[in-house]
């Protein structure tokens, strides 16, 4: 599988371009959700290592990491052996192994490989009701600019590893207003969607190529170009 493969150097900043949206989505995530009650059961869906608890610093949350690679989830074990505040499990995206009305809450970052229909379905699904669904993926207007520059599909995205490969995997993007309409016609309500720009959170010297070619494909400054959509939903009560 491509995520084992990538699991023991996908977190490091030498994908540049994914830590570029990780700084993004930690510092307007929290702005969006405030807080998550302690109580509350939360799944953070295509999670690998966890990332819940580094963005709201408590150790209380109840949070299940759910991920198609047991490499990737490994890379951050210690989340998984706190014994109240979360639990892996592999699962498939797309077949949620978790009866109906089980979440208080979905997270989805960077969730651009399984961002269809059917997996919004099986959110829906495992949601409580008034439950929330978040999910953030990478903009589409940079990936128009860069992956037919770069010969690459649209639907897919290749991480180019240490030893020289090239992997690639689904990459499932939308504007806000086509995300918004998927998500409607699942089933969700109250629909809040957005783009995030990344001016004033990184430094010109720590932008990816990849986000300077499309940057540059625009003729616009790679600060002003918007890396993250996001969209914050609910399932009705």
């Amino acid at each position: 599988m491509v995520w084992d493969i990538l699991a023991k150097e996908y977190y490091s900043q030498r994908h540049r371009t994914s830590r570029n949206f990780d700084t993004i989505i930690h510092t307007h995530l929290p702005r969006i959700i405030t807080e998550l009650s302690p109580d509350g059961l939360y799944l953070d869906l295509g999670g690998g290592k966890g990332r819940l608890e580094e963005l709201y610093e408590d150790a209380r949350l109840n949070v299940v990491i759910g991920d198609i690679s047991l490499a990737m989830m490994r890379t951050g074990m210690h989340a998984c052996m706190h014994p109240r505040s979360a639990f892996c499990i592999q699962m498939d995206a797309f077949r949620i192994p978790f009866r109906e009305n089980t979440f208080d809450g979905v997270f989805s970052l960077l969730g651009d490989p399984y961002s269809l229909k059917e997996a919004f379905e099986e959110v829906l699904r495992v949601l409580k009701p008034n439950g929330f669904f978040f999910i953030a993926l990478p903009t589409k207007l940079w990936a128009d600019n860069l992956r037919p520059f770069l010969g690459v599909e649209m639907d897919q995205t290749i991480f180019r590893t240490q030893n020289g490969k090239s992997l690639a995997v689904p990459s499932f993007l939308y504007n806000s207003q086509d995300l918004e309409k998927v998500l409607l016609n699942v089933g969700f309500k109250h629909i809040k969607t957005g783009e995030w720009k990344p001016s004033g959170l990184i430094s010109k010297d720590q932008f990816s190529r990849d986000v300077l070619t499309s940057a540059n494909n625009l003729s616009i400054l790679p600060e002003e170009l918007p890396l993250i959509t996001y969209a914050f939903v609910y399932k009705s009560g």
